[in-house]
């Protein structure tokens, strides 16, 4: 697994990861409550995977405490992970690419 992986589920167990204030928004606004965003950064899906440089970004996709489909963006720093934003599932915006899903081009 990759490590930063392992942070991020460590800090998700602790929870000792950053909730940008962005993030904070978008969880009022769509109903995600702080539980369900540490069930996504203890067991989502890694869905996506953003290399910028030394920055490294993973999507995470689950499900909140009603079973509705959600994902979270965390950017994984050390020592502490930052969740950057937390979104509803679009089917629609994703494109399969195997054993990823690759957010589509506009």
């Amino acid at each position: 697994m990759n490590p930063w992986i392992v942070l991020l589920r460590k800090a998700a167990e602790d929870v000792s990861y950053e909730i940008s204030e962005h993030a904070a928004n978008r969880m009022l606004e769509r109903n995600v409550l702080p539980t369900d965003l540490q069930n996504c950064c203890a067991t989502g899906q890694v869905i996506d995977e953003q290399r910028f440089g030394a920055d490294v970004k993973v999507v995470l996709e689950s499900r909140d405490r009603n079973g509705i489909p959600f994902y979270a963006v965390v950017a994984l720093s050390f020592p502490q992970p930052t969740v950057v934003t937390v979104c509803r599932f679009r089917k629609d915006t994703w494109a399969d690419i195997g054993y990823l899903a690759r957010r589509k081009r506009r």
